[in-house]
């Protein structure tokens, strides 16, 4: 559960390093992080809960990743501008895309 999984975090005492990133669903939580932190916080869940470990290139939704935060916003930020997207909006009645030209 959620709150199990902020629970190992904390008592864990790797807040900073690993936190809960991503709520997919009552019973399927994502803690992202460094590796060592996350296995910590692993080992303080309740017995039987399921684990499946991820390999990924970066801790996505980690509090490591804030501090790109204002780089990935520039960047995001300069190819809106040079590359308008040409999908406007989803046409909330029919849940079409609504083209701009």
């Amino acid at each position: 559960s959620p709150e199990a999984a902020r629970r190992a975090v904390h008592e864990a005492g790797v807040a900073g390093r690993a936190a809960v990133a991503c709520l997919n669903g009552p019973t399927s939580v994502v803690i992202s992080g460094e590796w060592a932190a996350i296995s910590a916080a692993v080992k303080r869940l309740p017995p039987g809960t399921k684990v499946t470990r991820v390999a990924a290139t970066h801790a996505d939704h980690s509090p490591a990743m804030a501090q790109l935060a204002p780089a990935l916003a520039a960047r995001a930020a300069e190819l809106y501008r040079r590359h308008r997207p040409r999908l406007a909006e989803l046409c909330p009645v029919r849940r079409l895309p609504e083209i701009t030209r």
